[in-house]
């Protein structure tokens, strides 16, 4: 009786190695997409923090210069329209006045001094940067109170700081009376309009990442210091 040899299937066949390819570029594929997704999702949140950070800080550094806004006659300026508004100009995107800001020191009695009411802007640029500059009066006698400021240059510098970057477009800045009635702008239209500045609503959109959803706070600002007569003392 002759004995028929089985045929040997030892090993992998061609058909198994395909399919087992085929598998693992599923699972690495699926494995790849999972972690682009998981990479995107870190970048929007890290993206939305910082927008909602950047916005509080901006809103916060913004607000509490704003509320010290004051004419210049009421911390004894004598100068040509001291006594006519805070503000100088204004307009959704901007907005210049007069603040009793950064005054640390106590009015000397003798010598010279910056002391006095400084120029405070607000505005955005095209490409959505939002800047603070502030600008202190030219140095005076301590008994001189006609301020007087520079041409912002090279011999007259400024304080300038970046607030926020990424701004949206839209109304920032919009301004009301005593009454609530919103202001038309811009300010520097007119003298009353200047003076009738009560309150100011402060409303920022910041966006860093396209991805990422944008960060808006609002903020409602009054102006205490429109009819009390300020005495030199030092900023709180």
């Amino acid at each position: 009786m002759t004995m028929t040899e089985r045929p040997n299937d030892a090993g992998i066949s061609l058909i198994e190695m395909l399919v087992v390819v085929s598998i693992l570029g599923t699972v690495l594929g699926l494995v790849t997409q999972g972690m682009i997704v998981a990479q995107r999702t870190l970048n929007e949140n890290a993206g939305r923090l910082q927008g909602v950070s950047e916005t509080n800080l901006s809103i916060e550094a913004m607000t509490r210069v704003l509320r010290t806004a004051i004419l210049p006659s009421q911390i004894q300026a004598v100068c040509a329209g001291c006594d006519v508004a805070a503000f100088i100009a204004g307009d959704d995107r901007s907005v210049k006045f007069y603040a009793n800001a950064d005054n640390d020191g106590i009015l000397p009695t003798s010598g010279t001094t910056d002391y006095g009411p400084r120029r405070v802007t607000y505005s955005v640029s095209n490409d959505g940067v939002l800047t603070e500059t502030i600008q202190r009066p030219n140095v005076h006698a301590y008994n001189d109170f006609d301020y007087q400021y520079c041409v912002p240059g090279p011999s007259c510098p400024v304080r300038t700081r970046v607030l926020a970057r990424d701004v949206l477009p839209g109304p920032i800045f919009t301004y009301y009376d005593r009454r609530g009635t919103v202001i038309a702008t811009p300010l520097e239209s007119s003298a009353s309009r200047l003076k009738a500045v009560d309150s100011i609503d402060l409303v920022l959109r910041i966006q860093p990442l396209e991805r990422a959803e944008s960060s808006t706070v609002t903020a409602r600002v009054t102006l205490p210091n429109a009819d009390s007569l300020i005495q030199p003392t030092p900023t709180p």
